[in-house]
Formats: C-alpha cells, structure tokens, sequence
C-alpha cells in the first residue's frame, strides 16, 4: 500500500495527485502537497509503516465524505497500531487495532460539529 490522501469525495488519492497540488494552491513542485492538502483542504493523510498506519488530519476540517472514505481504506488494511497525527504541533497518539483509533476520531469529530465549526450542509449525523 502506498500513501494516499482522502479526498472530499472519500475517494484515495495518490499524494503526487495533480489536483490536490492545484487545489491546495501550490505551484513549487518543492511544496509540501501532504501538510497543504491535510491542513487547508481537510484532506486525510494515509501513510503505511510496515503493519502500521500514520493518519493525518484536522477534525474541524475534515467532511463525513473524507472521513467515511479514510474509515474504510484504514480498515481494509487493518493495521497493528495506527499513529493518529491530529495537530501540527502535538505529538501522535497512538492506538492499537482499529477501534480505539475509530473511538477517538469519532469523538474529535462530535466536539468540532458540536463547536460549530461545520456548515450545515456538512453535519456529521446525530448518532
């Protein structure tokens, strides 16, 4: 499995995927596409490590689409141990097997819809 970033659709993209640099506005083909796409899009990163995954993303951009997409690859591939990299400042959580993992994503997503911070359009659903 190679990395690849979640898009809005939930669909995976490649990290050298042309539209993802274009969207996020870098032209340098130098750019840190991956940090952009992750922390201006509200893209989820997917990175494999041997049996273990390294996520990447922003809860208070991230849409039900990218989440639910990033939901089914990172289960698929179902990791030993998934890093979950939720700040550019803070160091990665880490979980083993999916559900603990899936517990606190879900939870980082209930608190930023809860705070506000989605339009209505892209309410998480009320479980």
């Amino acid at each position: 499995m190679h990395p690849v970033l979640i898009d809005e659709d939930g669909e995976a993209r490649p990290v050298t995927f042309w539209k993802i640099a274009y969207r996020a506005g870098l032209a340098a083909p130098d750019a840190d596409v991956v940090s952009s796409a992750v922390s201006r899009l509200g893209l989820v990163h997917i990175f494999p490590m041997g049996q273990s995954l390294l996520v990447s993303l922003r809860a208070h951009l991230v849409t039900p689409k990218t989440m639910v997409g990033a939901f089914y690859h990172i289960y698929d591939f179902n990791p030993e141990r998934i890093m979950l990299n939720l700040s550019e400042t803070d160091p990665p959580e880490l979980y083993y097997g999916c559900q603990g993992a899936f517990r606190r994503i879900h939870w980082l997503l209930s608190s930023a819809a809860d705070a506000g911070f989605y339009r209505p359009e892209q309410r998480w659903p009320v479980a």
